[in-house]
């Protein structure tokens, strides 16, 4: 396609784009921002998924429907429908948009259905990643969206910190094996594939309200992250790494007090234990 990878041209000067944009007319600011924000910010050669999904792109308003009424009391604002290539827009705060033009940028459509840092096969895989990595561009990039997903992005914040600039354009590139290679640097693919699983039940288990139901996956999740930071600032000196994963820790998130206490001691018995074995 002529405008992958090309720096001087926009995908908004393609006819297919405009007649796009004149089918959501409604919604036009808000999706020549988001391409504006996107061509500004991401590699173009990470672009290619979202400039095969957005010509054929449709946004419906449910906000006036009975599935748009049942979809708002699980608290949704807007819902990607990936096999239609469509945006339902649940509630009339448009904002919510730019949370879902980030899953239609992130689709690819293959053999199997990789939406972003999830797999849809038998069962979605990577939910919880995906959801929270999703709302952390989407803060990144559009400051003034509903703040959403508040746990799911503070885990995935952490998760970027370990894979670095890399997991833009992992995601970009709907690259779910690619992270999973990425993480395998500092983990078994064992540990990787339980705080999968771990981060999945997080995030479909919030909803109910009921955080206790969350507590030990939260805290296998945390110590995953933990673990396998320390893992990859191996060979600095002691006092270094329990800086800079103190500073970690605070930054993830906690039911109670008492997780993040015992996260701190564990970071400690960790790093001594560490540094016995390389004396």
């Amino acid at each position: 396609m002529l405008y992958r990878g090309n720096k001087y041209n926009s995908i908004m000067d393609n006819k297919e784009y405009q007649s796009m944009i004149l089918k959501n007319y409604e919604f036009k600011d808000y999706i020549i921002d988001f391409t504006d924000v996107l061509e500004s910010n991401i590699d173009r050669k990470d672009l290619s998924n979202f400039y095969h999904n957005v010509l054929s792109l449709n946004i419906v308003k449910k906000y006036n429907s009975l599935s748009g009424f049942f979809l708002s009391r699980l608290n949704l604002g807007a819902i990607y429908r990936f096999y239609k290539n469509e945006i339902h827009l649940v509630k009339k705060d448009f904002s919510y948009l730019y949370h879902e033009l980030l899953h239609m940028a992130s689709c690819y459509h293959g053999d199997i259905i990789y939406l972003g840092l999830r797999k849809n096969e038998f069962e979605n895989i990577g939910d919880g990643i995906n959801e929270g990595y999703t709302q952390l561009l989407a803060e990144r990039y559009f400051p003034n969206v509903t703040k959403t997903y508040l746990i799911e992005t503070k885990l995935a914040r952490a998760l970027e910190v370990i894979i670095g600039d890399k997991m833009t354009s992992l995601y970009f590139n709907a690259d779910y094996k690619g992270l999973i290679k990425e993480l395998s640097k500092y983990a078994s693919i064992e540990k990787i594939k339980e705080f999968i699983s771990n981060f999945d039940f997080i995030y479909a288990n919030i909803p109910s309200g009921k955080k206790d139901i969350i507590y030990s996956e939260l805290m296998a999740v945390n110590w995953f992250l933990i673990e396998t930071y320390y893992n990859k600032l191996d060979g600095m000196n002691k006092e270094e790494i329990i800086s800079i994963l103190t500073d970690y820790c605070c930054d993830l998130p906690y039911i109670d007090m008492d997780m993040f206490a015992i996260n701190m001691e564990k970071i400690k018995e960790l790093v001594e234990f560490k540094c016995k074995i390389r004396r």
